[in-house]
């Protein structure tokens, strides 16, 4: 169905020490590995005017635009600044140079280790089915019944699609000042939970660039970070359903250092919509689609979890302030450890 030929590889962002390093996660590292895993990709760097890269790391072009900046930091109670526009203006121009069918956008911090997801999209859908959809990866992909009621906030970390189907949803414009520091000046809704009171902007990076896509496409988008109208929400699972193919990282193939630790959060594994939550809901969207039976066990046993941990954090909700101080962060990981871990081994 695929032939690597047809897919170009956009690496998006900064890039450190020239690109080579002495260690895996280099930029150098990450090319080499990404061309051992598409044969016969193109790969294209999109990165800034004054970035340096060394000669010796194999990239078929680079992409130069001008550093837009950062903006105030999307979580109040983190110093991280708020790249969106960094990540809009890279992707954006990395796009506009690819001339294959197909685009796969990475990170210049990760790499793909295998292709394993192309086996999934085989499984799934022929290429007239497929191109109308984008993969994306199960982590930041997120469940709007669990603790981040975020609708449309969806992985960034790698997207493969049409090329087409990539450009439209980076047509967004670079978000703006009054958006980024919007609940500075806006009282959250009296229905936000902690979690969701952390977030200065309007809306979350994800979610503003996934937000403009689907409501391009006709889809009810939300106006504010968590929206509760029941037309968003059920808009929301359709798109899932009809426009995304959700695997996890490790049936992608993706390896992005930064975040191994959110592979093993309990917390990540609820609050996220992996594969199982998406062939759920794929089956669930498309008329006279045989489901898969052999899923069917594991697909009820995580809804019952999510079911029984979203009731269980919204009872506790007058205490999450106290339970969620950063202070606490490795008492909570020896609770998951001893008691819950093991439910969710991969």
């Amino acid at each position: 169905m695929f032939n690597t030929s047809d897919i170009t590889v956009v690496f998006q962002g900064d890039v450190a020490n020239g690109g080579l390093g002495e260690h895996d996660g280099s930029f150098a590292f990450n090319v080499a590995t990404t061309r051992k895993a598409l044969p016969g990709a193109r790969i294209i760097l999109s990165t800034w005017h004054d970035t340096v890269l060394s000669d010796d790391i194999d990239i078929d072009q680079i992409v130069r635009s001008t550093d837009p900046g950062s903006l105030p930091g999307i979580k109040f109670i983190s110093p991280a600044r708020n790249n969106i526009n960094r990540q809009i203006i890279s992707t954006q121009n990395g796009l506009q140079a690819v001339k294959t069918k197909y685009a796969l956008k990475l990170r210049t911090d990760s790499c793909l280790s295998s292709a394993k997801f192309l086996s999934y999209l085989e499984r799934h859908f022929s290429n007239d089915n497929f191109n109308d959809r984008i993969m994306v990866c199960t982590y930041y992909t997120l469940d709007t019944k669990m603790f981040e009621r975020i609708a449309f906030h969806i992985s960034d970390w790698v997207q493969f699609g049409a090329t087409e189907q990539l450009k439209k949803l980076w047509s967004v414009e670079c978000m703006s000042l009054a958006d980024a520091t919007y609940h500075e000046t806006h009282p959250c809704p009296g229905y936000y939970n902690y979690f969701e009171r952390q977030f200065r902007p309007r809306l979350a990076v994800e979610q503003y660039i996934w937000a403009h896509y689907a409501n391009e496409l006709g889809f009810a988008t939300p106006m504010l970070l968590v929206d509760r109208d029941k037309k968003v929400l059920q808009d929301f699972l359709a798109f899932v359903a009809q426009k995304l193919i959700v695997l996890e990282p490790w049936n992608i193939g993706i390896e992005l250092k930064k975040y191994d630790g959110v592979k093993d959060s309990l917390y990540h594994k609820l609050n996220c919509l992996n594969y199982l939550d998406w062939l759920t809901l794929y089956e669930e969207y498309t008329p006279n689609i045989e489901t898969n039976k052999t899923l069917t066990g594991l697909k009820w046993k995580r809804q019952v979890i999510k079911k029984i941990w979203s009731v269980f954090f919204s009872l506790m909700s007058p205490i999450h302030r106290f339970l969620f101080k950063p202070e606490l962060a490795s008492t909570r990981r020896w609770i998951k450890n001893v008691i819950f871990a093991s439910n969710f081994r991969r």
